[in-house]
């Protein structure tokens, strides 16, 4: 999912260290990466039982217009659509799991476009690129 922003005027290096602080205060491990035209930022978290979520989170464009995406590495399997099939072969147990992931992934998304709503509204008139 993308979100643009127009006319905030918001230094994109600062909003990138925000998001950077989301993730690392719900236990990701990050990389941001300084693009052409902005950042992205990698979180991978590790679980207990050895499988890792992956998200990434790319902010572009400039000061005044800019958007910011939220998406998950790996995308997800197709579990609503295949759950029946798989569970008259025994792979209910995958398909539980899968749904349980994607629960995880869809309240993080929800905290992350709620965090940079407010970061956002913060940082207004932070670029020191005056218009």
């Amino acid at each position: 999912m993308q979100t643009k922003w127009t006319g905030k005027n918001i230094d994109l290096d600062l909003l990138s260290g925000e998001v950077e602080r989301f993730f690392l205060n719900r236990g990701f491990k990050t990389l941001k990466e300084k693009l052409a035209d902005g950042y992205k930022i990698l979180g991978v978290l590790s679980r207990a039982n050895g499988k890792r979520e992956s998200i990434c989170a790319k902010i572009f464009g400039n000061p005044d217009e800019f958007v910011v995406e939220f998406e998950p590495i790996k995308p997800s399997y197709p579990s609503r659509l295949l759950a029946p099939m798989a569970t008259l072969i025994g792979a209910g147990g995958f398909v539980l799991r899968d749904l349980k992931s994607r629960e995880v992934y869809e309240k993080l998304e929800r905290e992350f476009w709620a965090y940079v709503e407010e970061t956002v509204s913060n940082l207004v008139d932070s670029s020191r690129c005056a218009r």
